[in-house]
């Protein structure tokens, strides 16, 4: 299959992503970055999309002591997703900033290591500006994530890496593009 790998990202930090994801990647030995937002740290999740679930069955958001164990972790590698998952391209650029560096600083006070890596909340090419890239890069960030669903290559940069949304397709879909991907 010509090297084809796959790389695996959460967003957004919900605690599900230490107890069952974890497990998994540890039984399979597979890496991933869990990209952290850090506004609601512990707290129940209130995004739109969670609050379409009973409070009882809703997600959690990572502490701060689950963020630094997966830092900890060998498969695990955390990321920045802004401090309260705003759409970036809506704010001004002393906005941007303050939503990417709190985030930063944040995650690099409870993992006491670098973060590097950064995904842009909902990741759409309507959701980040080319201030917002100047910004993350001149943060630090390294690696910048969108949800375009494209194909990472060689050629591709760092600085804009895209990803498929698992949830915008079906696992027979998704199966179907890596094949023929990986065959062309």
């Amino acid at each position: 299959m010509h090297g084809t790998e796959a790389v695996i990202t959460f967003d957004d930090g919900y605690v599900d992503n230490f107890t069952h994801a974890v497990p998994l990647l540890e039984k399979y030995s597979v890496p991933a970055t869990i990209f952290v937002t850090t506004g609601y740290l512990g707290e129940p999740a209130q995004f739109s999309w969670d609050t379409e679930y009973q409070a009882d069955d809703r997600a959690h958001f990572l502490s701060k002591e689950e963020i630094r164990l997966l830092a900890e972790h060998p498969l695990i590698e955390i990321g920045a997703h802004t401090h309260t998952h705003k759409r970036l391209s809506t704010l001004c650029s002393a906005e941007q900033r303050n939503e990417l560096q709190q985030n930063k600083d944040i995650l690099e006070s409870i993992t006491a290591r670098p973060v590097t890596q950064f995904a842009y909340p909902f990741g759409g090419i309507f959701d980040y500006t080319k201030k917002t890239r100047a910004i993350a890069e001149e943060i630090g960030f390294e690696v910048l994530c969108t949800t375009d669903p494209k194909f990472v290559t060689p050629k591709s940069s760092p600085l804009h890496l895209t990803r498929f949304n698992i949830r915008s397709s079906s696992i027979d879909a998704l199966a179907k593009t890596l094949l023929h991907t990986a065959t062309n």
